[in-house]
């Protein structure tokens, strides 16, 4: 050995190492560090598992075979996700490590020169249209992994057997994004942190709605027995999928619920969310990730046309709205399931204006002032708007009230079998009754006109009018001209028509529950259609010429020189209508939406 030979490269060796050190340090990581703050911990313990079985079904069957048998289940203490895992977050692992091999153009990301970014607007949105294999991608990438199935149901379901991830809870628009068999929530995924009614107690957001979610289990029945920390069969056909998305129907909601989808799918409303257990040696380098730089953006060639643009959506997550009017350039809105009264900014924010209202409906808009009925309580509410002071105009009303008018200082309300007229300031008096279900009513040229659906008696059915001077009661439409099957529900003015004419709107009673929106002339009794409807028309409102209408699914709208109608409002089961200065505004009773038409 020649001397000084071992000390020399002992020091090479330990000048390779210190610069491959110092090589590391310098490198630039190349994934996302581990964020545990963003997750919810659960603990070590036992949990029942799928759904008891033993429910008829209505051909007599059982629903939830696959979902059963219930069995108990030990897991070990593992984190998820509080979130599903957002566009931009998919976004950054494109461009840092899944590339094209996960991308896809149906996804809300376009490219940019230097890797992907999502779609303005769509920032905050759950990722979507990927495959399992890329959702699993993702999570090893992020130093985490796909939540095992029975992860997934115990973080949604508890150790106390919750049937919806945020408790006993019927779903609603407010609690989850889904389709309630009316209307849809949303026409998308709204972002991850929205509907914070909907989390679970420990603190999870969209577990039930919104987007479902890919599991790491293949798709295979239950077995009878206990299990520890199960993750399914060793392989399959499909995977599992948890939780609903906005297109579907409350039963996927449920904490038991599951679905089998092949792996290589992808659909805009399946996402995901990821899991943590133990630390593990990570060969990835983690640290803080920039974004692409937004330069060279390239939005994919889609092979579909861009979507039709929709109504504008000024309020969203309110509990059953109804009623809506305009005030001096806002919008006042009577919110029944949580018993106020709120006004629209032009911002978006909302205002509480009055609180403590028992069932608010129908509202009008008279001398600074709202005129809410309240049906839970039997009595018309005046509120001024200035400062929410709220007044009793008339109450101990048995059959309402359903409807409410104001022109010119004078209110006019209506019940099932009355209607009560008065100023503003005075209250009401009994203006004429023994009505046999009262629709609606408009006041047009001095004249009080209302619809009668004749409840009781078909022989009552009829559109007349009434002289608030004099109470009189005059019949211009009887029964004898509806038939047997034709049912009147509202009526309204029609000011540019020469002279006045009155519209009115009228169901079929019998299949299909169609119906259509005519014209009156008040001097001679006759009517004619303007055209057909969907299902159930109801309420009226005119914005110039044009002639709107809601439907049971739907706002319908009609020129009546146009070949027909159209459907600018599809899916919003509505429950107001107004139409002022802002545009024509309707709310969505079931979505929890005001929507605009500008």
């Amino acid at each position: 050995m020649i001397p000084g030979r071992g000390i020399a490269v002992g020091l090479c060796a330990a000048a390779i190492g210190l610069l491959s050190a110092a090589a590391r340090a310098q490198k630039r990581p190349t994934a996302p560090a581990l964020d545990l703050d963003a997750m919810v911990e659960f603990e070590a313990g036992v949990f029942r598992m799928g759904h008891p079985g033993g429910t008829p079904g209505p051909y007599g069957d059982e629903w939830f075979i696959d979902q059963t048998p219930e069995h108990e289940v030990r897991l070990g203490r593992f984190y998820l996700d509080r979130d599903e895992v957002s566009v931009s977050d998919f976004a950054l692992f494109l461009t840092w490590a899944g590339g094209e091999t996960h991308f896809d153009p149906d996804q809300p990301i376009d490219r940019v020169a230097g890797g992907y970014l999502a779609r303005p607007g769509a920032e905050r949105e759950p990722i979507r249209q990927l495959t399992w294999q890329a959702a699993a991608h993702f999570c090893a990438w992020a130093g985490k992994r796909l939540p095992t199935e029975a992860e997934w149901e115990r973080a949604a379901a508890g150790q106390d057997d919750r049937p919806f991830p945020w408790g006993d809870a019927s779903p609603s628009c407010r609690l989850a994004a889904f389709f309630t068999g009316s209307v849809p929530c949303s026409a998308g995924p709204v972002t991850i942190d929205a509907l914070p009614d909907g989390r679970s107690p420990e603190g999870a957001s969209h577990l039930a709605g919104n987007v479902a979610e890919w599991v790491a289990d293949w798709y295979a029945p239950y077995p009878d027995e206990a299990q520890v920390d199960p993750t399914g069969p060793s392989s399959g056909a499909f995977k599992v999928v948890r939780g609903g998305g906005f297109v579907d129907s409350a039963l996927q909601l449920r904490t038991h619920a599951r679905r089998a989808v092949p792996p290589a799918s992808r659909a805009e409303d399946i996402g995901f969310r990821c899991a943590w257990s133990a630390e593990e040696a990570e060969p990835a380098l983690r640290g803080t990730l920039d974004p692409a730089a937004d330069i060279g953006r390239r939005a994919p060639e889609m092979a579909y046309g861009p979507p039709t643009p929709g109504p504008d959506r000024l309020a969203d997550g309110l509990d059953r709205p109804m009623g809506i009017v305009e005030l001096d350039g806002s919008l006042f809105v009577a919110e029944r399931g949580a018993g106020r009264l709120l006004r629209l900014h032009a911002d978006g924010a909302v205002e509480i204006v009055a609180l403590g209202l028992d069932e608010p409906g129908a509202i009008a808009a008279c001398q600074g002032h709202l005129l809410v009925c309240e049906t839970g309580a039997g009595r018309l509410s005046r509120i001024r708007a200035a400062d929410g002071r709220v007044e009793v105009w008339i109450a101990g009303l048995a059959d309402g009230p359903n409807d409410v008018l104001c022109e010119g200082g004078f209110v006019t309300l209506a019940t099932q079998g009355e209607i009560w007229r008065g100023s503003l300031e005075g209250g009401g008096a009994l203006l004429a009754e023994g009505f046999d279900g009262l629709g609606g009513i408009a006041e047009i040229e001095g004249f009080i006109y209302f619809t009668e659906r004749g409840d009781a008696q078909l022989g009552q059915r009829r559109i007349g009018r009434i002289d608030p001077g004099s109470g009189e009661v005059e019949t211009i439409v009887p029964a004898s001209d509806f038939g047997m099957s034709v049912v009147p529900r509202d009526v309204a003015g029609y000011p540019v028509s020469n002279p006045p004419q009155v519209l009115f709107s009228a169901y079929y009673e019998g299949w299909p529950y169609s119906g259509g929106v005519c014209l009156l002339n008040p001097l001679t009794g006759r009517y004619d259609f303007l055209d057909h409807s969907p299902p159930q028309p109801d309420r009226i409102a005119v914005d110039g010429r044009t002639v709107y209408w809601t439907c049971r699914y739907a706002l319908a709208r009609l020129l009546p020189d146009a070949p027909g109608f159209d459907l600018p409002g599809v899916w919003s089961l509505p429950g107001g209508l107004s139409a002022g200065p802002a545009g024509l505004v309707w709310t969505g009773r079931q979505s929890g939406q005001v929507l605009r038409i500008p």
